[in-house]
């Protein structure tokens, strides 16, 4: 390899001796050789020359985007253009930044990604552009990047929007199943009056307190229907905070959906406000509005929570004071109470199995879909925290290829007596091996991270 490169006098000779086109008229090269040549006779030997001088190391995201740096950026672009023009491919290890790099997203994580853009823009972010230039640019590019984050965004809360969407619908049945519980706990309240004292049939068998306890547990249970049917009075602020939830999604779309306004952006650039390739996420709205969503809606869910625990709570209690005053053990007593009293015991008996148990029942299925809903939104833990980069990827080109190399000659003469000689190039195929790197591209991104 070394050999070879050494071999390359024609990238020195090119401009006094004019000896690629002597290359090109002396070897029969097939069309796709001859655009190599090409472009081993005008790209490689200039970007060498930037990648031996250090330019490249001047044009990262992170780095200053001065008049300097623009100007070489938009050399590398012409240059890269040269290499796709002749034949040359350009890889890149952009499908690692989405996989395991800073555009990944493991368990927890969403990820917004605007259009990607070169580092050969840095022309217009420092303004070098004139106005229509920069409007011109940026333009296209922030409508490209608005559809691009629209659909990311439809995809992300569309989910939020169902699991939300259940939450209010569960929400408005559950307070018909409250209702249902106040109506049947008046019925029962107004008849534990008449239970009386009890009038035993065996004095000897019959418990001193057991219809005092029965109707104590009763009593017990009513009073959890009654805190039951008090919390439907939140029903109406709980509504009013997921209505908030989904309106607070609506208006980020609807956001994300706005033509960009291209006047402010212009002024940014102008007021040299964008110092870096890394502060372009200044001109994104999203990145600004998509962490104050999040914060809001994860501020806002602990109201939903709450609620429902708090609920859930009273309506476990209640199931578990209904499954002792259903128990056989006052059926036993009521054997030996007067007639009406054992009827009296039976009656609300059936109250509570028929009409409380299962709409108490129904209270804790409905409380257990909208916590379903809830667990299912990825803001209902801990703070989310949010990051808005610009990731950027490498790109690079391998040249291996048999390319004509020269060396000089000598020939020999003889003619009418005289001997002599001189030197003249000698063209012959050798092996050219190098790596040129380019300017890597860029992607605004803005990373949330859920706890």
């Amino acid at each position: 390899m070394a050999k070879a490169r050494k071999d390359l006098r024609w990238l020195d000779l090119r401009p006094s001796v004019g000896l690629c086109d002597a290359i090109q008229s002396n070897l029969g090269l097939d069309p796709d050789m001859l655009r190599k040549a090409s472009a081993m006779c005008d790209c490689i030997p200039r970007v060498l020359e930037l990648v031996k001088n250090g330019a490249f190391s001047r044009v990262a995201a992170d780095s200053d985007v001065s008049t300097l740096t623009s100007g070489l950026l938009g050399i590398y672009s012409q240059l890269q253009k040269c290499f796709l023009d002749n034949a040359f491919a350009i890889q890149d290890d952009r499908n690692k930044l989405l996989t395991t790099g800073d555009l990944s997203t493991p368990k927890g994580t969403i990820v917004v990604r605007a259009a990607e853009f070169a580092g050969s823009i840095a022309t217009c972010v420092t303004g070098a552009c004139d106005v229509n230039g920069i409007k011109e640019f940026f333009l296209d590019y922030l409508r490209q990047s608005q559809q691009s984050i629209a659909d990311q965004l439809k995809s992300i809360f569309q989910p939020w929007t169902t699991n939300i969407t259940g939450m209010h619908q569960q929400l408005e049945s559950l307070g018909s199943s409250l209702d249902a519980v106040s109506h049947t706990s008046q019925e029962i309240q107004s008849q534990i009056k008449i239970l009386g004292v009890p009038s035993c049939k065996n004095p000897d068998v019959c418990a001193k307190d057991a219809l005092k306890t029965f109707n104590e547990n009763v009593s017990k249970n009513l009073q959890l229907q009654l805190a039951i049917d008090k919390d439907k009075d939140a029903i109406p602020r709980v509504f009013s905070v997921i209505s908030r939830m989904v309106d607070l999604i609506k208006g980020v779309e609807d956001a994300a959906s706005t033509t960009p306004n291209i006047e402010g952006l212009v002024k940014l650039i102008t007021d040299q406000r964008i110092k870096k390739l890394s502060d372009i996420v200044e001109i994104l709205q999203v990145t600004k509005d998509l962490p104050n969503l999040v914060k809001d809606l994860h501020d806002q869910l602990p109201t939903v929570g709450q609620f429902v625990l708090a609920l859930n709570q009273m309506a476990q209690a209640s199931s578990d004071s209904i499954a002792s005053i259903l128990s056989d053990s006052w059926k036993q007593q009521a054997d030996v109470m007067s007639d009406e009293t054992r009827q009296n015991i039976i009656s609300i008996q059936s109250k509570f199995r028929d009409q409380i148990s299962p709409t108490i029942a129904d209270i804790k299925t409905k409380i257990s879909a909208i916590q379903d809903f809830v667990s299912a939104l990825p803001f209902n833990g801990g703070a989310p925290s949010s990051k808005v980069k610009v990731a950027s990827y490498g790109r690079w080109s391998p040249v291996a290829m048999n390319m004509p190399c020269s060396r000089w000659a000598t020939q020999q003469y003889e003619a009418s007596g005289f001997k002599g000689s001189f030197g003249y190039p000698q063209f012959y195929n050798c092996l050219y091996q190098e790596t040129i790197e380019w300017p890597n591209h860029h992607i605004p991104y803005i990373k949330v991270q859920f706890v």
